[in-house]
């Protein structure tokens, strides 16, 4: 009995630690899945905070679905609410580690600012954008300037270099049965942090920390934001607005934002003109006239032609070249002699 029970408990415990092996696994391929629609979202809107935020947290509802009549995203963001009462941190965040105040000092694009709209200096970095366009002719610049290998005084990286997004995430993964809970605190007392700081408190709380690291070209000119990170407790301001010189106003934080004020209805298209009642009915003929064309002819009054003579079909084993005419009468060639 004692061995059957032992055998049971160490069967459960293989389960149990293959489920949470798997759980986890899960979440940081999610994890990880989110960090790339983040830079992809960052990459491609001027590496602004707020768009790279909510790709990440869209991407990341695949980790808890919402049960039908709840809206989106609710039972992922109740989640995070509990793990950051239990350990006292975000549920996640995301350092941005690149491009930074450095790289936009040393390589800002002339003539351009923040909004796009107006002519910023190039030595100010707070309001002046990333270099990215001609990132050849800037490195060959840079080169015939003195800088060794075309690398900056201040971020000692080349043009190719600051165009280069990069972000680092460490993302909160709760284990779904108390005993893994309770093996995490227990190992923090024994394993003391190593690289991150706040190893010790989120393993008291029954967590684990997920670390992740990506980077990304960039497909657009980079901004001076002032948020190099970003975490599950921010609430970033929704995005500002920029004019336009024709006195309009767009979304310019984030793409595809609403335009501001009702939209001035289109001016009515005058009636189309009514067309006249023809009188009717109109009668069908009952038969139609025969349209002219060419005389029927019987086949038996097409005349035969010539015949050809019998003799002028060649033979089976005559040369044919005289006949078809391909070439200049020629008398035939000699049949060999049979042989003895």
């Amino acid at each position: 009995m004692a061995e059957s029970s032992l055998a049971l408990l160490i069967l459960g415990a293989l389960a149990l630690a293959a489920v949470e092996f798997e759980h986890g696994r899960n979440t940081a391929q999610i994890a990880e899945l989110a960090l790339l629609e983040a830079l992809r979202a960052g990459a491609s809107d001027h590496a602004s905070p707020h768009a790279m935020q909510q790709a990440f947290e869209h991407a990341m509802r695949a980790s808890q679905p919402d049960p039908p009549g709840l809206t989106a995203g609710t039972q992922l963001r109740r989640s995070w609410r509990r793990r950051e009462a239990a350990s006292g941190l975000a549920a996640w965040r995301l350092d941005i580690l690149n491009p930074g105040p450095d790289s936009l000092a040393d390589h800002a694009a002339p003539g351009r600012s923040k909004t796009g709209n107006t002519a910023a200096s190039p030595t100010g970095s707070a309001s002046a954008a990333l270099a990215f366009f001609y990132q050849d002719l800037r490195h060959q610049e840079h080169l015939s300037q003195g800088w060794p290998q075309g690398k900056g005084p201040l971020s000692g990286q080349t043009v190719f270099e600051a165009n280069l997004l990069t972000l680092e995430l460490r993302y909160l993964h709760q284990p779904l049965s108390p005993p893994a809970r309770w093996l995490l605190r227990l190992g923090s007392i024994f394993l003391p942090a190593q690289t991150d700081h706040d190893s010790g408190q989120i393993a008291q709380a029954g967590l684990w920390p997920i670390y992740r690291r990506a980077s990304l070209p960039m497909a657009s000119e980079a901004w001076a934001w002032p948020q190099q990170r970003l975490q599950s407790t921010d609430h970033l301001p929704p995005p500002v607005t920029a004019v336009l010189p024709d006195g309009a106003s767009r979304a310019g934080q984030h793409p595809g934002g609403s335009l501001p004020g009702p939209i001035p209805a289109l001016p009515a298209l005058p009636a189309p003109p009514t067309l006249p009642v023809l009188p009717g009915p109109f009668p069908l003929p009952e038969e139609a006239a025969p349209s002219p064309g060419l005389p029927d002819i019987p086949i038996s009054a097409i005349p035969d032609g010539p015949e050809l003579p019998a003799s002028s079909l060649p033979e089976a084993d005559e040369a044919l070249c005289d006949t078809l005419l391909c070439c200049p009468a020629s008398p035939p060639a000699p049949r060999p002699a049979a042989r003895g």
